[in-house]
Formats: structure tokens, C-alpha cells, sequence
């Protein structure tokens, strides 16, 4: 038999719940191949975690929440996430709900004053809202991510009621900028990207 070569990015998905693995894989690798970026992907629900070494030894992870995995990152993968990006980690984390699951004191089974500390320190965020469904993801305008689609790009929700959050960025201790926007009665921010204002971790270690 023949094993994958050592990608550039690891592509981390956290459990099969409520989605398509088969499909989302089919995106990544789209996304990818397109941009030039070599892969591997992990699935925690068939391999358990991956560990810190393992996250570290890539470029960059990309972290995919299942759609109905609650809570969206529980007590060892929040620690995990945690040692990755002190340890000077570049992450991208994709989700739903995860704003909504740690921020909503009112309606969500799964906030505690913990849970929300680590979404406001980890994935540099605030719960706002949590919108029933929207139709159009607008970019921002000079964003190198979403600025090719200030027009819009379809959104499609993952169920019905199972649209993003809007939220609010956190820049403490580096710089926030929103990349793209929701089409909903209020319009309002649904993703951000993160820079430290210092290098992280130890030289020789991690990204």
C-alpha cells in the first residue's frame, strides 16, 4: 500500500455529526488543490485527537467542527487548541455555532463563564446573535481572503435554524479584521482573522 505525503496543512475534522464528511472533504480538497496546497486530513471521531507534535509539525490546521457536535470543542480539545496556538500555531477554526454554544448565557446548554473566556482568548470572538438563515456571504472590501466577493457568494445554512453567528471580534493582543458578512435583516460580521502583535511559542517549535 502507499501513505500520503506529508502535507502543508492538516485538516482537522472533529466529528462526523449532522454533515456530509464526504462532501466537505470534497471542498477542502477543491480549495486546496486550486491554491497549491498540499493536505492531510485527520478525523477525531475514527483516530482520537491528534496530538500537539503532530499539530505542529504542519503549516497551518484547519479545524472543522461537525454541524451537531455540542459542545463544539470540548474540555481536551480546548486544552489542546490552547498549548497549539501559545505554542505560535496558525489555525483556522470552522463552525456554525460555536459563538452561539459559549456565548449565549440565555438559550445555550453549553456556556459557562470557562467555555466563553477560552472562545473570547483562543478564537478572538463575542456572541452577538444567532440568526435563522441568510442567503448571500458578503467580503470586505481590501481583505485578502473575501475581497474578490464584495458582490456576495451564496450561503447556504447547514440545516434549517442551523445558520452562523454574527459576532464581534476580540484584537487583544493583536490586530482583528473581519472578513466577511452575513445578508440577514441586520447584516453584521460572521468571521474574523487574527494576527498576534508578537511571535508566540519557541524558536524551532510549532509555526
Amino acid at each position: 500500500f502507499k501513505t500520503a505525503a506529508k502535507g502543508d496543512i492538516l485538516v482537522v475534522i472533529s466529528d462526523d455529526e449532522g454533515f456530509n464528511v464526504t462532501l466537505t472533504e470534497a471542498c477542502y480538497i477543491n480549495a486546496m488543490d486550486s491554491t497549491g496546497w498540499s493536505y492531510n486530513f485527520w478525523k477525531c471521531y475514527q483516530n482520537g485527537l491528534p496530538s500537539l507534535a503532530e499539530m505542529q509539525s504542519y503549516k497551518a490546521v484547519v479545524w472543522q467542527v461537525g454541524f451537531e457536535h455540542y459542545p463544539p470543542f470540548d474540555d481536551s480539545e480546548r486544552a489542546l487548541i490552547t498549548n497549539y496556538n501559545n505554542g505560535g500555531g496558525r489555525l483556522w477554526i470552522q463552525s456554525h455555532d460555536v459563538a452561539w454554544a459559549f456565548g449565549d448565557t440565555a438559550l445555550s446548554d453549553f456556556y459557562s463563564a470557562a467555555a466563553n473566556a477560552w472562545m473570547q482568548a483562543q478564537c478572538k470572538i463575542t456572541w452577538q446573535t444567532d440568526p435563522t438563515t441568510w442567503a448571500t456571504n458578503t467580503g470586505i472590501t481590501g481583505d485578502p481572503i473575501s475581497q474578490a466577493y464584495t458582490a456576495g457568494i451564496a450561503y447556504y445554512p447547514v440545516r434549517d435554524g442551523g445558520a452562523g453567528d454574527e459576532i464581534n471580534s476580540v484584537a487583544a493582543g493583536g490586530t482583528a479584521n473581519y472578513v466577511w458578512r452575513s445578508t440577514d435583516g441586520s447584516p453584521d460580521d460572521i468571521a474574523i482573522r487574527w494576527v498576534s502583535s508578537q511571535n508566540n511559542g519557541t524558536t524551532g517549535i510549532g509555526t
